[in-house]
């Protein structure tokens, strides 16, 4: 059992074997995953070092899993566009963001076939 809720947009995802979704305020990233040595579920905050980047909701959403790197594009409600950057078996995290003149307000990734690159 978990006293963590998630918010209602935008949805969980499953990451590896996993479960990762925003928290009920939508500032945290929770990975939730059940423990087979310890019986048990633990959740990770994956957004805990990054605090200052999500000090608002966010609005959409968009996932890529590609090896060796998982990363999940975020649009927060201040039009911000974040990246964060997951590698598991490296023990790697990392949250990035992208700037403009303006704000961002919808994405998409565009993969290219027999490419390692993406286009938001």
């Amino acid at each position: 059992m978990s006293s963590i809720g998630s918010a209602k947009t935008p949805g969980g995802f499953v990451l590896g074997e996993s479960i990762v979704f925003f928290q009920g305020t939508g500032r945290k990233l929770i990975e939730y995953l059940y423990n087979f040595d310890s019986d048990s579920f633990q959740q990770l905050n994956l957004s805990a070092a990054s605090n200052h980047l999500l000090q608002t909701d966010i609005a959409k959403r968009a996932y890529v899993s590609r090896s060796p790197m998982d990363r999940l594009y975020t649009i927060s409600e201040n039009g911000v566009l974040l990246n964060f950057s997951y590698s598991k078996g490296d023990s790697l995290i990392g949250w990035s963001t992208y700037n403009t003149d303006g704000e961002y307000k919808d994405l998409a990734i565009i993969t290219k076939t027999g490419s390692d690159s993406d286009t938001i």
